[in-house]
């Protein structure tokens, strides 16, 4: 541990924050200057794996049938009578495993527009099929947004409410924001916001096998089902119910954009969460870690190593001392100033950026209908 964070300290590794939790000890928790405990973080597709587990709770509490419901029955509007034949057979177990079909590459010149979409479950599912369904592996949020709007009408609530009351309030998470589409459907499988203590829950919550305290929030053999390795995408990964999976190990992860990860290994009651802005550092620390710590339950104490370990996690979260010049003539030329935005996915109507001081900046956006 103590040579990973180094090698942050002296810039290799441009990680944000890093969780280790072993046989239920928290056993390491950094956060990187300017980032603190209290910051939120955009999941990207971590949020995926988040939609695996609402998967697993509706289908028990009777919302969906089970992982053969069809798409086209839940979102009858959506389905054209002209539309391909094929798309009737989609099912849920076809968004769970990224096996629909549909024509769509996850960071395409498609997949931007479709992102900019004002209805985007309807161009989802408006978009051709180029394969059955069930018959080859294509990475998508399109998946997960449809069962977004899916359970959303199934539930009479929507995605963030259902996860609220029946995770995330149970979990102790109290702290999140949710980015929602022009429809007002949240997005599926990315934008969700937590901080990485309240992703270490989550992750916590699946190496339990769905229980925390005394209460199953997940169905044990839902938590199975979805690991479970169902595609081999490469050579170094697999895919189960929105979860990837780890080739000749037990482990499985939540992976987002830029080195977001939820690390769960089994049969060495290990977690781990990073926050990062790129996914190779953030894959590196992973496959340290795994090779790096054993099954073993209990280590002799070593005081020297935990005092120099703990001197480093106080180094990395201290402020760098910077001397602040005058404020630039270009920030001081929109100083005060308020943007206007047109309609977009964020919800961001109108922003100000202050510089009152030589070493401050203040940042004012209205979102929502909120500032």
């Amino acid at each position: 541990l103590y040579n990973i964070l180094n090698q942050i300290r002296v810039g290799t590794l441009d990680i944000h924050s890093l969780i280790v939790i072993k046989n239920d000890k928290l056993v390491l928790e950094t956060y990187l200057d300017p980032y603190t405990e209290k910051d939120l973080h955009n999941l990207k597709s971590v949020s995926k794996s988040v939609l695996s587990a609402l998967a697993g709770i509706a289908i028990e509490q009777g919302l969906i049938s089970d992982v053969k419901a069809k798409l086209s029955e839940a979102l009858p509007e959506y389905f054209e009578p002209t539309a391909d034949a094929r798309k009737g057979d989609i099912t849920l177990h076809h968004l769970l495993t990224m096996t629909s079909g549909f024509d769509f590459a996850e960071h395409s010149e498609r997949a931007g527009k479709w992102f900019q979409a004002k209805n985007p479950v309807r161009d989802a599912i408006a978009l051709p099929i180029t394969s059955t369904p069930g018959e080859r592996f294509r990475y998508a949020t399109i998946n997960t947004h449809l069962f977004s709007a899916w359970l959303t009408k199934a539930a009479h609530m929507n995605t963030p409410a259902f996860a609220e009351k029946h995770l995330f309030t149970p979990l102790g998470i109290k702290d999140y924001y949710w980015v929602k589409d022009p429809q007002g459907v949240y997005w599926g499988g990315t934008q969700l916001y937590l901080t990485p203590m309240d992703m270490a829950r989550f992750g916590m919550l699946y190496l339990k096998k769905g229980r925390y305290e005394e209460e199953q929030l997940i169905p044990e053999q839902w938590v199975d089902d979805s690991t479970k390795w169902r595609h081999s995408v490469d050579t170094h990964s697999g895919y189960g119910y929105w979860w990837w999976r780890i080739p000749a190990s037990d482990g499985y992860v939540a992976a987002g954009w830029g080195g977001q990860r939820i690390g769960v290994f089994p049969s060495k009651d290990l977690l781990v969460v990073v926050t990062a802005s790129n996914q190779q550092h953030a894959r590196y620390i992973f496959r340290q870690l795994y090779s790096g710590i054993t099954p073993v339950k209990v280590l002799g104490d070593d005081p020297a190593a935990f005092a120099k370990l703990s001197s480093l996690v106080a180094e990395l979260a201290t402020p760098a001392k910077k001397t602040a010049n005058r404020i630039p003539q270009a920030a001081a030329s929109i100083s005060g100033k308020k943007y206007r935005f047109t309609d977009n996915p964020l919800g961001i109507s109108a922003m100000t950026i202050s510089f009152d001081q030589p070493d401050t900046a203040q940042l004012e956006m209205e979102i929502d209908d909120r500032t």
